[in-house]
C-alpha cells in the first residue's frame, strides 16, 4: 500500500519554506519530496493563478538568486520578496531556475573538491 501524502495548504508551504530558506545550518535548500510537494502545488497553479507577464512588483531578479544561492538576505526582505514571489508565475520560474543553476553548481564544485582531495592523497 502507497503512503498517503500529507496534503498542506498553500499557506503552510509557504510557511514550510519560509524557514528552510532562514535556516542557515541547513545545507539543502529542500528536500526531495518537499521540492516535488513545491512543484506540484505551486508549476501548475503558479501560472493560472498569479500571471504577472508585465513583471509589476517584481523584485530585482539579484535579490531572487540571492535567495536560491541561499545567500544572507535581511529576513524583513526575505519575507518581503518571498511573499512576491509566491504569488508571481515569473518570480517563481526564476527562482527555480536560479535554484537549479545553484545546484549545478554545487555539484561542479563538489566534484571539483573530490578531485582535489584524491590528488592530495597520491
Amino acid at each position: 500500500m502507497k503512503n498517503k501524502k500529507k496534503h498542506l495548504s498553500d499557506d503552510e508551504i509557504y510557511e514550510s519554506a519560509l524557514e528552510k530558506l532562514m535556516d542557515e545550518n541547513d545545507d539543502v535548500l529542500f528536500t526531495k519530496e518537499e521540492e516535488e510537494l513545491f512543484r506540484e502545488y505551486y508549476l501548475r497553479s503558479l501560472v493560472k493563478r498569479y500571471p504577472n507577464p508585465q513583471r509589476i512588483g517584481c523584485p530585482d531578479a539579484d535579490i531572487v538568486r540571492d535567495i536560491a544561492f541561499r545567500r544572507k538576505v535581511d529576513p524583513a526582505t526575505l519575507r518581503k520578496v518571498t511573499s512576491h514571489i509566491w504569488k508571481c508565475a515569473e518570480c517563481i520560474l526564476d527562482m527555480l531556475g536560479y535554484a537549479e543553476e545553484y545546484k549545478k553548481t554545487r555539484k561542479t564544485r563538489n566534484k571539483k573538491t573530490k578531485r582535489a582531495d584524491c590528488n592530495e592523497e597520491t
